[in-house]
């Protein structure tokens, strides 16, 4: 399978485990930007997490209203898995929880897909509609972020 399939069906889970919470709760009016999902790499970026945390930055959907309060949120982890959570009233606990294993050679493609076509491309806490997803990840891409990794 090629690195853009793979990164491509991650991108798909994310969106439609998004969607089916956002259904599930009937929240879609209430979120910002009816919805969108946002990767949130501004605070520390996607090479400190996961080099430190073992994980991506933080996917999330937002409610629209102050003070931003999240709704739902998912991580690609360095173990092989997508987590989930999910929190319907803006709660500090998340109501349910979900994870789905994928490898943990597809979660680090994930992370440096992100890496360079996020992070290295100046898309910070934005939509993840501005990531080109169709862009390619290259062998020294992937050579690249295994050395950052090292350290």
């Amino acid at each position: 399978m090629s690195n853009n399939k793979v990164i491509k069906e991650i991108r798909k889970k994310i969106k439609e485990t998004m969607n089916t919470y956002i259904d599930k709760y009937d929240v879609r009016g209430k979120l910002e930007s009816k919805g969108d999902i946002f990767y949130e790499n501004g605070n520390d970026g996607t090479d400190f997490d996961w080099k430190v945390n073992g994980r991506t930055s933080e996917f999330y959907t937002f409610f629209g209203e102050e003070p931003k309060m999240g709704f739902c949120k998912i991580t690609v982890e360095a173990d092989g898995y997508i987590r989930v959570w999910v929190y319907p009233n803006g709660e500090i606990k998340p109501t349910e929880k979900e994870e789905v294993f994928i490898g943990e050679d597809k979660a680090k493609l994930f992370a440096a897909f992100l890496y360079f076509n996020a992070d290295n491309r100046g898309i910070w806490d934005e939509s993840i509609d501005h990531i080109d997803f169709d862009n390619q990840l290259t062998k020294q891409n992937i050579s690249d972020f295994n050395f950052l990794m090292e350290d």
